[in-house]
């Protein structure tokens, strides 16, 4: 349908103005030539001609949605008319996208809910009966058998850590699958490093709580002392004098208590399991 009515011709194609007229347009007491109007005239005409095609074209465009649409609610009721057991059309069976309209054997509706028990020879069948992602999938009822177990492996191989910041319960059993022990209890984890000789084997442990140091580890100090006098007598021979001697002795004053000071890092706790099976 032309959303134009009417529309004025002008078929002269005329000249295109230079660049540099286009970008000062006309000035005040200038003549455009006749050309330049035609060629003015001749490509709105064209533009507008254009416009409507295309309107045209949306129209249609429009008329194939709203067919489509009215296609797609049909198929949203997926039902077993006769009671045969089997589905008159699988369209759109339980959320099956792309499901061929072919009947298959074992594509049937025991219950008569209007959807299909299992989708075990549904071609392309994505989310057919909550089989998640289940492309071209074989047995995708519900993602049973080694479907699941494959993609639980794909993202909690043997040997994955997994953390909880809530809940205590064992993953084998909170998640379904696998067996889990409790893995790194009052410990941090620390990435493997093969030029280290502390961290270069998975499963070494070191470290301690606490620590109590070593003279070697304190850093070089002084203190201050107080001084001590002993007093005694001895003979000389010199003279045959006595003489009273006076020696000193230096002692630091006493400080600190022996104790092991605070070795923990900042951290904070959640429960850890490691995948054993």
């Amino acid at each position: 349908m032309s959303i134009f009515s009417n529309l004025p011709e002008w078929n002269e194609i005329g000249t295109e103005p230079n660049q540099t007229k286009k970008d000062a347009g006309w000035q005040a007491g200038e003549k455009p030539p006749a050309d330049w109007f035609n060629w003015l005239f001749n490509r709105t005409y064209e533009s507008l001609i254009e416009v409507d095609s295309n309107a045209n074209t949306l129209d249609d465009r429009v008329t194939i949605a709203e067919g489509d649409i009215a296609i797609a609610e049909n198929e949203l009721n997926v039902i077993d008319s006769n009671g045969d057991g089997k589905v008159d059309n699988a369209d759109n069976a339980d959320n099956a996208t792309n499901v061929t309209s072919t009947y298959k054997d074992n594509d049937i509706d025991t219950n008569a809910d209007g959807k299909v028990d299992n989708a075990d020879n549904a071609d392309y069948a994505v989310n057919a009966d909550n089989a998640l992602n289940a492309e071209f999938a074989e047995s995708a009822d519900k993602l049973s058998g080694n479907t699941l177990t494959q993609i639980q492996d794909m993202f909690y191989p043997v040997g994955s850590i997994y953390t909880n910041a809530a809940v205590s319960t064992n993953p084998g059993t909170l998640l379904g699958f696998g067996t889990w022990v409790k893995f790194g209890e009052g410990k941090v984890l620390v990435g493997q490093d093969g030029t280290d000789g502390d961290f270069n084997a998975l499963g070494e442990t070191g470290g301690s709580k606490t620590h109590t140091l070593t003279e070697n580890e304190m850093p070089s100090h002084t203190h201050g002392y107080t001084d001590r006098y002993v007093g005694y007598e001895a003979e000389y021979a010199v003279s045959g004098d006595s003489k009273n001697i006076t020696s000193t002795e230096d002692v630091t004053d006493p400080t600190g208590g022996d104790a092991a000071h605070n070795n923990v890092q900042p951290y904070i706790v959640v429960y850890m399991w490691k995948r054993t099976a």
